[in-house]
């Protein structure tokens, strides 16, 4: 049996690691990139993982997104360098822009005395 590796089991992506037990509920990092595995040892793809705390999201291929903007429900969220979901005021591209406690970002209207424009960004 293959182990440090990805296996496909019924069109299902799973991680063995050295010791030839599957991964469970676990960050799995390969080839620089983040993987999560569920309670089954099912690699999660578009989904939202919450551990310790914090959110994290990873895509079609199973990648925790890093560093990036990513629309889940209609709604546009930034996800910090470490993966984390970034809420409050963080500054991207040289634009500030507002995302909510639930980390969505705010859009065409005021956080305080601070305009924010349809596009998200504060409009200064």
């Amino acid at each position: 049996m293959p182990t440090n590796t990805w296996v496909l089991y019924l069109g299902k992506w799973y991680f063995v690691d050295a010791s030839g037990a599957k991964k469970t509920n676990s960050w799995v990092q390969t080839n620089k990139k983040w993987y999560y595995v569920d309670a089954t040892g099912v690699m999660k793809t578009n989904s939202w993982i919450q551990t310790n705390g914090k959110w994290y999201f990873v895509d079609g291929n199973g990648v925790m997104k890093t560093s990036s903007w990513v629309q889940s429900s209609g709604k546009w969220y930034y996800l910090n360098a470490d993966g984390s979901m970034a809420t409050g005021w963080i500054k991207v591209s040289n634009k500030w822009y507002y995302l909510y406690k639930e980390g969505h970002m705010a859009a065409n209207t005021m956080i305080g005395k601070y305009k924010i424009g349809k596009d998200g960004a504060w409009i200064q």
